[in-house]
């Protein structure tokens, strides 16, 4: 019977010299493997938060009445065209988010909304190096919003610029004419616009509504400029009559109103002219006359 035999010193040390360069090799190539892998994960985080960050802040301008940028947050502060600047201000017509605020503040972006507490929309797994924004205004009505953007992770790190365009306020320099005649408006009864500011004449065909928050037509004295609510209304009480002609913004009319308007014939109307705490004046076709403050029903009208 054959014995069997070990290995040789020769086969024992070549086994060693190949499982010494295999750890050689592999020692070489696991850092390398590793700090790919770091850099992968960094690199798809930093991509994740970029993408994420310019994506919020595209659909915040575009959601805006107007972006403004500066550096002190100021939300009637437009600073100057061109220059980078640290803060991105938005106006929404929602008094919940007006105004909306983006800025960096300890490595992280942040976002303020209205009056609600400023949240973070980048997390601690990157630090955010650098945010500025510049506006840009393109004739007519055309404004840009440039975002620089930097983020990094470790010793990896990435920029992005991006550019959101909006439409700003309207700029126009020829007439602005309507396709056709008396068919298109300018506004509607739910959604007015607030003031106008004109340097020339205002001509109107028709008839003016709404001077000040009156039920139905108003009607303006040419000779005196008073505005008159020109819709009869009825009240008991005098102070009843009063108080809604304040909230209109308007009073009653005087006694000499009345009748310089001609409105005293046919039934006694209450009058702005208070005799006192407990009279108030009254005019009809003929006479001025002063009646309880809870008297009958009598008509009024407001002006301003």
């Amino acid at each position: 019977m054959e014995k069997s035999r070990g290995f040789t010193l020769i086969e024992l040390l070549i086994i060693i010299a190949i499982f010494a360069i295999a750890g050689w090799l592999f020692a070489g190539i696991l850092p390398v493997f590793l700090k790919f892998q770091n850099q992968q994960t960094a690199t798809n985080e930093i991509g994740t938060q970029l993408n994420f960050v310019i994506q919020t802040i595209q659909r915040l301008v575009r959601e805006s009445s107007l972006a403004l940028v500066n550096d002190d947050g100021n939300k009637d502060n437009d600073a100057l065209l061109g220059q980078p600047h640290s803060r991105l201000v938005l106006r929404t017509a929602t008094t919940t988010t007006d105004a909306t605020s983006v800025w960096l503040e300890g490595g992280t972006v942040k976002i303020k909304e209205g009056n609600s507490e400023a949240v973070a929309i980048t997390t601690a797994d990157v630090q955010a190096n650098q945010l500025t924004f510049i506006k840009n205004s393109h004739y007519p009505g055309h404004d840009t919003i440039q975002i620089n953007l930097t983020l990094s992770r470790g010793l990896f790190s990435r920029s992005l610029q991006s550019a959101i365009g909006r439409v700003s306020a309207a700029t126009f320099d020829s007439s602005l004419l309507p396709g056709a005649d008396k068919i298109w408006d300018v506004g509607q009864g739910s959604t007015r616009w607030r003031n106008g500011n004109l340097s020339g004449d205002l001509e109107i065909g028709g008839n003016v509504f709404d001077l000040f928050n009156c039920n139905a037509l108003c009607e303006k004295d040419i000779v005196t400029g008073l505005v008159w609510d020109d819709n009869d209304r009825t009240a008991t009480w005098w102070n009843t009559a009063s108080n809604t002609c304040l909230t209109k913004g308007a009073r009653l009319p005087t006694v000499g109103e009345l009748y310089q308007r001609s409105f005293a014939a046919g039934t006694a109307r209450w009058t702005g002219d208070v005799a006192s705490t407990t009279l108030a004046f009254t005019v009809d076709a003929t006479s001025i006359g002063t009646d309880n403050i809870t008297a009958s029903t009598k008509v009024y009208r407001c002006v301003r």
